[in-house]
């Protein structure tokens, strides 16, 4: 055997023994952050809702649903979190004491059928009401978690993908979900899955049907289904992207879609959700009227913190609302959509589309809610440098090819 022969085999393994060991630790990491996870849930406010949503599938009596949350939640959490979320302020100690004052304002977060059914099927199997609320949110962060590793692999070696997987699973955006009662986990899951199926696998109905059902987990998301509906739409050409046709059925459906899920779900409406972050009320008519020049000076007051990179933290300290990364992920889309677009490439017209839309969605939904908080832009944090990796990887592997057959 040659020594070039040897140094090559020697090479091979070594590289063999790397791919191991970054998968290992990928597979080590992801196991200690979701212990860490179920052991230091942050119990949030809103788990009490999930858990009434959860109850209204089984319960019709909305009192009784009512009755059975407060006594689960005192009966399973730490006497020091419970008075937190039973009587910390005049809108809990209200709607802990008026059971039609928490229906409505159950109206805030009832359209989130998908994510208050995971809670309720992980109730059944046997958690504690209360735990249900981040299981659920866990099970969908680690089911994204194999998404982002397969995504991945498609485009780079064994330890490439593994060690991007972790980079994005460990970013603050994306791990900061794990702990919460919430449903961002699940909506990241469906975005992400969309948009594989539509940009690796061509499957477009399928992708379609994942996209649209993360308007089930948060209404809202409508934005980034239209969103990317009109991107490809505009941009995509015949053969490279679901037809026209498909795309504009497609939005009228998930408009149709939002639009039943406001009605069932009794949405309180625009305005009050916009004001909930700074003044809750129990009874929905003592919400302020709305006002043009006073929705502008809260946008801009809102948005403020995009200015600098740094944490928005929740005002018990308990876990991370938001960062500057809103920014450096906005500014990576946009890259995207550059670099796309300037390879003058059919193949990655998509990709334009696409990250165009999320920015497009993404406006909207900043000047909607003006609140620049990590959890709701999940359909960022996965997709976007997936997409980028994909394409550059891509674009060196036709940048090698075209340098061999130089040299040919």
């Amino acid at each position: 055997m040659s020594p070039t022969s040897g140094d090559s085999q020697l090479g091979r393994a070594g590289a063999r023994v790397l791919s191991a060991l970054s998968v290992a630790l990928l597979v080590v990491a992801v196991g200690w952050a979701l212990r860490e996870g179920i052991r230091r849930p942050v119990h949030n406010f809103d788990l009490i809702d999930y858990m009434a949503l959860a109850l209204e599938y089984v319960e019709p009596d909305p009192e009784v649903v009512h009755r059975r949350a407060y006594e689960t939640a005192q009966a399973e959490l730490p006497p020091e979190v419970y008075a937190t979320i039973s009587a910390s302020s005049d809108f809990r100690r209200e709607i802990r004491a008026d059971w039609r004052l928490f229906d409505a304002n159950l109206g805030f977060h009832r359209g989130r059928y998908l994510y208050s059914l995971a809670v309720l099927v992980a109730h059944e199997l046997g958690a504690r009401l209360t735990a249900a609320t981040w299981y659920a949110n866990q099970f969908f962060w680690c089911a994204t978690a194999l998404l982002v590793f397969v995504w991945a692999r498609r485009h780079l070696a064994l330890g490439l993908a593994a060690l991007l997987t972790l980079a994005l699973l460990y970013s603050p955006p994306v791990l900061s979900l794990l702990p919460a009662s919430s449903p961002e986990s699940m909506a990241m899951f469906f975005v992400a899955l969309g948009l594989y199926l539509w940009v690796e696998r061509k499957a477009f109905a399928p992708g379609a049907l994942a996209l649209t059902l993360s308007i089930l987990v948060r209404p809202e998301f409508v934005l980034v289904c239209v969103g990317v509906a009109a991107g490809l739409f505009l941009l995509a050409r015949e053969g490279q992207g679901p037809s026209r046709r498909f795309l504009g059925l497609w939005g009228g459906i998930s408009l149709v879609l939002w639009f039943a899920i406001a009605q069932s779900a009794h949405d309180p409406g625009w305005w009050p959700v916009v004001t909930s972050p700074i003044k809750r009320v129990s009874h929905l008519d003592q919400v302020m009227p709305f006002k043009l020049e006073y929705y502008l000076a809260l946008i801009e007051r809102k948005l403020e913190p995009l200015t600098y990179v740094g944490y928005d933290i929740a005002e018990d300290g308990s876990f991370v609302r938001g960062s500057g990364f809103l920014i450096v992920y906005l500014a990576l889309a946009g890259l995207l959509a550059g670099l796309a677009l300037r390879a003058r490439l059919p193949e990655f017209r998509p990709h334009a589309a696409i990250a165009l839309g999320l920015i497009a969605a993404t406006l909207a939904r900043l000047a909607l809610f003006p609140y620049p908080w990590d959890r709701y832009f999940v359909y960022l944090w996965v997709p976007v440098p997936l997409l980028l990796a994909g394409m550059g990887a891509a674009l060196v592997a036709r940048a090698a090819g075209e340098r061999d057959a130089n040299v040919g």
